[in-house]
């Protein structure tokens, strides 16, 4: 085992017994799907042997310059990853799931809090009281999901990602994950963050019907970069070669700790969380922002409910002050879900990008929920 497996592990291990409670029991688990997916070929490649000219790839996309591509390739494979799996005690047979699904630089753990009060910013904690299952997945390439063996521009694309999760969500379904799993699921919510939540948008986009209810968090679709554009990247086992040294410099990191917190944070937060993030923080690989824009299509044959939340001081997606947050978020569903039957909005005040993780998460997941309750029914099923 790597030394990064060793420590994910022991942090996943910690977490999980810091939330595994009277009303909930979670378990770290292995989700083994095959998927085969189109990734694009790019046109200019850098030297995966050279930290640089990974950098400049992605230097030249956050100005706004996607790179040229040269049509697509077919990946397919049997895949591993990792995933935490919770359900609530007081309902042994819980029909809704709720899938997990973190954004770039960040792994399954943030769901958890990073550890800190379970009461207030764990997601499992919160779902699993009001009745739903939860499995918040390791993307391919990040946390426990890493191997040498994935090439980080090549493989680990938006495009393979969306086949996983569209396997796991079918499997889930049909009772193809039952050794995982140990049940199948009547109903599907697809719960994102950030990148997540793109993948949400995408899924819903080329998969309608996979989703129950979509809740997208940290999203829009007016994004500014300039926040993470100006900040110190850096490949990942380039400075952390204890923890990432088994990925090569197409896997990168912010490396300066007061612009992960400038960017991810805002209004009320507990600076030891903006911390832990950035000691505990993950990576992105140069596919995953090479193809990015690839993605961004609206979902108009998803007509399902969708709830977005995103934090009014969220600097890659709302802005100050809070109508004018609320009107990013209004136009978001007009432009990315025109045929929706239900469309809302949760713009949380002095909340920054990662309001799971802020004061008021606690209040926001309770709205959350209500609205699920409502939306899916996912606690009355008894």
């Amino acid at each position: 085992m790597t030394r990064v497996s060793t420590f994910l592990s022991w942090l996943s291990a910690a977490l999980l017994s810091g939330f595994n409670g009277s009303d909930h029991t979670c378990s770290e688990i292995i989700l083994r799907v095959a998927a085969t997916s189109q990734n694009v070929i790019f046109a200019k490649q850098p030297d995966p042997t050279n930290e640089q000219a990974n950098l400049d790839f992605v230097a030249d996309l956050w100005k706004g310059s996607p790179p040229e591509l040269a049509g697509t390739t077919e990946v397919t494979g049997n895949f591993t990853l990792s995933a935490t799996y919770c359900l609530p005690k007081s309902l042994p047979n819980p029909p809704t799931l709720q899938i997990l699904v973190h954004g770039i630089t960040y792994n399954k753990t943030i769901w958890s809090g990073l550890g800190f009060s379970p009461e207030k910013y764990n997601w499992h904690n919160h779902a699993n009281t009001r009745g739903y299952a939860t499995l918040a997945i390791d993307r391919l390439g990040h946390g426990l999901s890493s191997s040498p063996d994935l090439d980080p521009l090549l493989t680990i694309q938006p495009q393979l990602h969306l086949e996983i999760l569209h396997q796991i969500i079918s499997g889930a379904r049909s009772g193809g994950l039952h050794v995982s799993l140990g049940k199948k699921f009547n109903r599907i919510i697809f719960t994102g963050h950030s990148y997540g939540s793109l993948l949400g948008a995408a899924t819903a986009n080329k998969y309608p019907l996979d989703i129950d209810a979509l809740v997208l968090t940290g999203f829009s679709t007016s994004p500014n970069f300039a926040t993470v554009a100006g900040a110190k990247w850096r490949s990942a086992p380039a400075i952390e070669p204890l923890r990432f040294g088994h990925r090569g410099h197409g896997h990168i990191t912010m490396s300066d700790e007061t612009e992960r917190t400038d960017s991810s944070y805002g209004g009320r937060y507990d600076r030891a969380i903006a911390a832990a993030d950035f000691k505990y923080g993950d990576t992105v690989t140069t596919g995953e922002f090479g193809a990015m824009f690839t993605m961004l299509t609206p979902a108009a044959g998803y007509k399902g409910p969708v709830l977005v939340v995103t934090g009014v001081d969220d600097k890659a997606n709302c802005a100050t002050p809070a109508e004018k947050c609320r009107e990013i978020l209004r136009k978001t569903g007009d432009e990315f879900f025109p045929n929706v039957r239900d469309y809302e909005f949760i713009a949380p005040q002095e909340t920054g990008h990662n309001w799971m993780v802020h004061e008021s998460a606690g209040a926001t997941a309770g709205r959350v929920h209500d609205w699920l309750d409502r939306r899916v029914r996912g606690k009355v099923e008894l």
